[in-house]
């Protein structure tokens, strides 16, 4: 039976200010949920190089530089991102691999153009890396008028595969011995100390610049956890590849083949096979504003 007019409940003007001000709060606080992370202040400013050199980073899977010379990523309330090159910073804002972005400007990954970018977050707060990335997301569409769409692409790869032998690296206990160490009391290179870095000899770098060698992306199907490795005598596993290839990098038709070499130093074979990879496509791109 429907209710007469008179059983409903009446709102008087208060009930309804409240219950105006109470939906108001829900949209300011709900459009504040979905509005873009950003830094409070962020500067842009070019990196400088002496002329004739060009630099690039090594690619990481977290937004870290080579310790020594230059700082990246998070301390406290302050977020540094040093010597980048665009591809770098798309990169670290979204956490792909330089073979997942496509349609990249040649100035973005020149070697020449590289930025510092120095931030802060507002009111002392510490962010976590997602929230870093998201606010570096919003500093690129705003200074470099980065535009981006996502794809999946089903793309010819080689898989990085284990063989019927065991792979011939070990977890890394210690720094892998570098190319031209310097000698022991006994003529051979001796290990070097502890390297709580590891940042140019993690596992996913070491992939990532392998397909360097190759004419396609390389995936990891080894089953290898890392996060880094020697080859079993103490060599780095990239430098071992390296000098295997030789000087032809693997591309001198008479020359050892990567193919070859990563079996031989690593134990793990390269197959040919095609799978589905997220794809970052540039729409546009420019050379960002400064300050």
């Amino acid at each position: 039976m429907a209710a007469s007019r008179s059983s409903v409940p009446r709102l008087n003007f208060g009930k309804k200010l409240l219950l105006l001000a109470g939906s108001l709060v829900w949209v300011l606080v709900h459009a504040q949920s979905l509005a873009p992370l950003e830094f409070e202040v962020a500067s842009v400013k070019p990196h400088p190089l002496p002329v004739g050199v060009f630099m690039r980073r090594p690619w990481s899977p977290a937004i870290q530089c080579p310790a020594g010379f230059l700082h990246c990523g998070i301390t406290g309330n302050r977020f540094d991102d040093e010597a980048a090159s665009l591809k770098d910073l798309i990169v670290d804002a979204y956490g792909v691999q330089t073979i997942q972005i496509s349609g990249l400007p040649t100035w973005a990954d020149s070697g020449h153009d590289l930025y510092d970018i120095h931030a802060k977050v507002a009111g002392g707060h510490v962010p976590t890396l997602g929230q870093v990335r998201s606010m570096l997301q919003t500093l690129l569409a705003d200074r470099f008028q980065l535009k981006i769409h996502r794809e999946t692409r089903e793309l010819p790869v080689y898989a990085l595969t284990r063989t019927k032998k065991p792979p011939k690296l070990v977890p890394r206990q210690k720094r892998c011995i570098p190319h031209g160490a310097a000698k022991g009391a006994r003529g051979r290179a001796e290990p070097e100390i502890d390297d709580p870095d590891a940042f140019e000899w993690s596992w996913a770098a070491e992939l990532e610049m392998l397909t360097a060698f190759a004419d396609r992306p390389v995936i990891d199907k080894s089953g290898l956890v890392g996060p880094s490795y020697c080859t079993v005598d103490g060599k780095d596993p990239l430098q071992a590849i390296e000098l295997a290839l030789g000087p032809g990098g693997g591309r001198d038709p008479d020359g050892p083949s990567v193919f070859t070499v990563s079996e031989e130093t690593w134990g793990l074979k390269l197959e040919p096979q095609k799978a589905p990879v997220d794809i970052l496509v540039i729409d546009r791109a420019e050379r960002p504003s400064l300050n």
